[in-house]
């Protein structure tokens, strides 16, 4: 039986969402309704009120609803997942990434992955200080990809700090190359002055006559 919102009241099932859904939700639109007012009820909010059950888990609770018929359903109600705070990273962090590709670190890093995509899906600007706060550890080498929606990741405050040549070297190769390019089309430091002022003691090792390999 199909109740008043068009979802299934015998199985509690939300209803479909409109076609907008994902505009309505989009890390841009939910910034600029925030910058004009903070307290507005926005379009994502209303049409995702129908569907919360997705957001705590309790679609279909003492129903008969299956769990492929609950996963259809909330699939679809994803972008309401931009209304959540993104948290901040855990204590033990540095711990917990001691191994980027540990199943532990990566799972950790799912949860901001929102930071580094550059298209609606893209939470950078709404989330900047957190983002950077995992950024050391979860940020992709954009250098690689030549893609730099975000700003690159500040370097390890010991940074050529103490050591020998190579361990400053070694601890470069995993800096923004884009920062210290000469090339035009790919360089990256006048958007990113900052951060790329933090990696400067790496400079020199960019210079086309300096291997870093």
């Amino acid at each position: 039986m199909v109740d008043k919102y068009g979802g299934d009241s015998n199985q509690a099932l939300p209803p479909i969402p409109p076609n907008n859904l994902q505009s309505a939700c989009s890390y841009p639109a939910l910034s600029a309704f925030h910058q004009s007012d903070g307290n507005v009820i926005t379009e994502c909010n209303q049409i995702c009120d129908a569907g919360m059950c997705c957001m705590d888990g309790t679609c279909g609770e003492g129903t008969t609803a299956t769990e492929i018929a609950i996963s259809d359903r909330c699939a679809a109600y994803e972008p309401c997942r931009h209304l959540l705070e993104l948290p901040t990273p855990p204590d033990d962090m540095e711990t917990l990434c001691k191994d980027k590709e540990s199943s532990q670190c990566l799972d950790v890093c799912s949860i901001a992955s929102c930071c580094w995509k550059s298209n609606d899906d893209g939470c950078f600007a709404s989330f900047e200080q957190r983002c950077l706060s995992y950024a050391p550890y979860c940020s992709p080498n954009m250098s690689v990809t030549g893609d730099f929606p975000a700003p690159p990741s500040p370097p390890p405050p010991d940074l050529c700090v103490s050591g020998p040549p190579s361990a400053c070297r070694n601890a470069c190769k995993s800096g923004p190359s884009c920062c210290f390019t000469p090339s035009i089309e790919v360089n990256c430091f006048s958007q990113n002055e900052e951060t790329c002022g933090m990696w400067a003691k790496c400079a020199p090792f960019y210079q086309k006559d300096v291997e870093l390999a």
